[in-house]
């Protein structure tokens, strides 16, 4: 027999029974695998356990505030146990409110609320008005299906508050269910503010603004003064007539010679409308004057402005027709599109954000050297601060964005007639300022 001969394990493989591989060296390249799997898994996902994304629990509860010309709106969102908990109400479905059973929660709640006064306005604790009692399931991130009451509320203003005061005192849902906390969304005017409440700090209080903002209200000046369009060759047409005519009488040429080359003047100027035509400004009216910068980027803040407020319509055809008194016709299809896409949250579960304001940081304008030419550009900077509610609440949202715009003057008046997005980035509400 030859001497014995050793076999290598294939590369690649661990073999511990490899008599050329110590054991320490076998355990390390074993946890090099193991590791390897483990991360490789981690960055595809399906290790949810180690995700980077924190889950996104919905809340018990959630408040949102706005502050109108004559009332102040509330919608509270509470899941079900907790709100059946604190009514003391029952129903004989658990997720329909019959007509029979409504007044009975309405009731309940006044009591509710009578009990625990939470709205302060101007010193005077004020009662809700119960608007509207709906139940329905909210589905949570993970496909988990939550039963929540909305529960719209009105408080009266006799007139604009100064002041509001939010408390909250009730901080256990159930004897072993504590409530950790309570968010809010505070609206007034094209403002609004997250705020947060616990059993340490459980008050906010809102000031108004001393300078309230107005709303922006398409303050477009007039188109200019309007221009004729005169056919040239049809004018001509027309002149050569009545000359032929003039030249027909003083040479005494037949009538029927006469009437022959008028009714062939006058067809020809009809033929020929629609050539050569020129835009003039009548002779009687002032020269046409560009806008100011200024009033420039007045124009320019309300056509962007009414850009994003036709998406507070929820009719697709109302949205269009609100675009077309900012945007020009070939453009709609393009502005709809991006406008749209950017209020689509699609890490939110494509949930579509509502536009609270449009703030313009910084506007550049650049006015044409000849005044016949209708039409002016802009570069903008602003930002669009809207919310979105999904999983049982709602979320701040702020984008920022920089572009190039093109206005041109139609006769219904300025139009925003070309767009260029340059930049735009998610800015953070906390270091804005907009989440307390």
């Amino acid at each position: 027999m030859g001497p014995k001969q050793s076999v290598k394990a294939p590369r690649g493989i661990v073999c511990l029974d490899d008599p050329f591989l110590s054991p320490y060296d076998a355990l390390v390249k074993t946890l090099k695998i193991v590791f390897l799997s483990c991360f490789l898994l981690l960055a595809s996902g399906l290790l949810q356990g180690f995700s980077v994304r924190a889950p996104h629990e919905p809340p018990p509860i959630w408040f949102d505030f706005e502050v109108q010309d004559e009332q102040l709106t509330c919608k509270m969102i509470v899941i079900v146990p907790c709100f059946d908990a604190w009514m003391n109400v029952t129903r004989v479905k658990r997720m329909e409110l019959s007509e029979s059973e409504r007044p009975a929660h309405i009731e309940a709640l006044k009591s509710w609320f009578n009990k625990h006064p939470m709205v302060t306005i101007d010193g005077i604790v004020v009662a809700p008005t119960i608007q509207e009692i709906v139940f329905k399931p909210i589905m949570d991130h993970q496909g988990i299906t939550i039963d929540y009451a909305e529960v719209k509320l009105n408080y009266s203003l006799k007139d604009k508050p100064k002041r509001i005061k939010l408390r909250w005192d009730q901080w256990e849902i159930f004897p072993d269910w504590p409530l950790r906390g309570l968010d809010a969304l505070f609206a007034w005017d094209d403002e609004q503010i997250a705020v947060g409440l616990d059993e340490t700090e459980p008050e906010y209080v809102w000031h108004a603004p001393l300078n309230p903002k107005k709303k922006l209200v398409l303050p477009v000046p007039p188109p200019a003064p309007p221009r004729i369009r005169v056919p040239l060759l049809s004018v001509a047409c027309l002149a050569g007539l009545i000359f032929f005519a003039f030249l027909s009488f003083a040479l005494k040429l037949g009538t029927r010679v006469r009437w022959i080359g008028v009714a062939a003047l006058f067809v020809l100027a009809v033929a020929l409308q629609g050539q050569m035509v020129r835009s003039m400004r009548p002779p009687w009216m002032a020269d046409a004057q560009l806008p100011t910068v200024e009033e420039a980027q007045d124009i320019f803040a309300a056509l962007q402005q009414n850009t994003y407020r036709a998406f507070d319509h929820e009719d697709e055809e109302a949205v269009y027709d609100v675009l077309a008194r900012s945007v020009d016709g070939e453009l709609l299809e393009r502005v709809y599109g991006e406008v749209f896409e950017s209020l689509v949250l699609r890490d939110d579960g494509g949930a579509v954000c509502q536009v609270r304001s449009v703030k313009i940081l910084k506007s550049t304008v650049t006015l044409p050297k000849d005044p016949e030419k209708r039409e002016f550009k802009v570069r903008a900077k602003w930002r669009v601060t809207g919310r979105v509610g999904h999983y049982g609440h709602e979320h701040i949202r702020v984008n920022q964005y920089v572009a190039d715009y093109t206005l041109r003057e139609r006769e219904e008046g300025w139009r925003i007639s070309d767009v260029d997005i340059l930049n735009q980035r998610r800015m953070d509400p906390k270091a804005l300022g907009i989440i307390k």
